[in-house]
């Protein structure tokens, strides 16, 4: 790390020794804060100590590049090839990890399957109406009600329930993360209180609430129940693809993971007409009859371009749609630099597409021309 800085700061910087640093802080934050003591662990989890971390070396790379501010660092951070990209590919290896632990206890989930599918029912059912109440209680306007119904979800699901409910997907993914982190803070705690003892019981409860956060948590007081808890969130389906040729004991693991439990069930249920119109009713400051999403005319006239163009998509219900472009780095940056932000992704194959979120009618317009002009 601080030979990076000194080559940065000696004018001799590069791509490759940015990322190199970025890697090292990220991962280094980490460990420093997982080698804390349990009380200080209690207070600042170590997952917060990486955040931070991660901040304070992405401002002292600024504060060494004259040309580039603390936000442009940061882009470059989670672009395509950056640090933050790179670190997210460990997920596979955790997914495989995962997997083999499911394998193990195979026996003893299929054992509990119908108290496990049962827990994740309830908790669905209970999680959507309970959180709508809360928001009617506390008066919050619909702006932020409406993203919180999906709070209990993994952020896939949640943005289809961001889909069918018209709330704000970069909300939805906050609330996400905000009920994850208190799923850390709070669980251990509160179970305690509660007299909680069974590893089955304490993994259902949080993964039903808390998901992956509260699951990864987990894992450092209570390794037994990490299984009942991956299960009960049910980790994204394709998951499964990425196991494929690990192995069938991995493969064998994944499967029943990707089951509708809790987070597709939230996804589902709220999808339904008539628990959308019960929703709507629950939250403040919201009818329960709906005037039309912003991409119930946006979506076809994206999609009408894509087949004109023959462009290869994904068919979907969210508020976003996948796409194979030919060259998408290239596309995506001079898409930034018109203002439209899109994402660059890999799928379930590796192939790197565009994942484009669906606006107005009007701006939707505007991308399209763009990428007329573009392609």
């Amino acid at each position: 790390m601080l030979v990076a800085l000194g080559c940065l700061h000696f004018g001799h910087g590069s791509r490759s020794c940015e990322i190199a640093y970025m890697l090292c802080s990220s991962l280094l934050a980490f460990v420093l804060g997982n080698s804390a003591p349990p009380n200080v662990k209690s207070i600042f989890h170590p997952i917060f100590a990486s955040v931070f971390g991660s901040w304070l070396a992405l401002y002292l790379w600024a504060l060494s590049d004259a040309t580039r501010s603390f936000h442009d660092v940061l882009v470059t951070y989670s672009s395509p090839g950056g640090a933050g990209p790179l670190m997210s590919m460990l997920l596979n290896p955790l997914v495989v990890a995962l997997a083999l632990l499911l394998f193990e206890r195979r026996k003893l989930l299929k054992r509990d399957r119908k108290l496990i599918l049962g827990t994740s029912l309830v908790a669905a059912c209970s999680g959507v109406v309970s959180t709508a109440v809360m928001a009617r209680l506390l008066q919050l306007p619909g702006a932020l009600g409406r993203p919180s119904i999906g709070r209990y979800c993994t952020a896939p699901l949640a943005l289809a329930v961001a889909g069918n409910l018209d709330a704000s997907p970069p909300l939805t993914v906050a609330m996400v993360v905000a009920s994850g982190f208190v799923g850390i803070f709070a669980a251990k705690p509160l179970l305690a209180r509660l007299r909680v003892k069974q590893s089955r019981e304490r993994g259902l409860a949080i993964g039903a609430v808390s998901h992956v956060l509260g699951t990864v948590s987990l894992a450092s007081w209570d390794e037994a129940a990490v299984p009942y808890s991956a299960l009960c969130f049910a980790p994204r389906v394709e998951a499964s693809d990425k196991v494929k040729g690990c192995g069938e004991a991995a493969e064998a693991a994944c499967l029943p993971a990707t089951e509708v439990l809790a987070s597709g069930s939230t996804a589902a249920l709220t999808a339904l007409p008539p628990v959308q119109a019960l929703l709507l009713w629950i939250l403040p400051g919201v009818h329960a009859t709906r005037t039309g999403r912003p991409e119930d005319r946006s979506k076809p006239l994206f999609e009408d371009f894509l087949k004109k163009r023959g462009i290869e998509f994904w068919p979907t219900v969210a508020n976003f749609i996948f796409c194979y472009f030919s060259e998408p780095v290239r596309l995506e940056s001079a898409l930034r630099e018109r203002g439209i932000l899109v994402r660059p992704k890999k799928d379930h194959k590796g192939v790197l597409g565009l994942r484009v979120s669906f606006g107005t009618e009007a701006q939707m317009k505007e991308v399209i021309k763009a990428l007329e002009e573009l392609l």
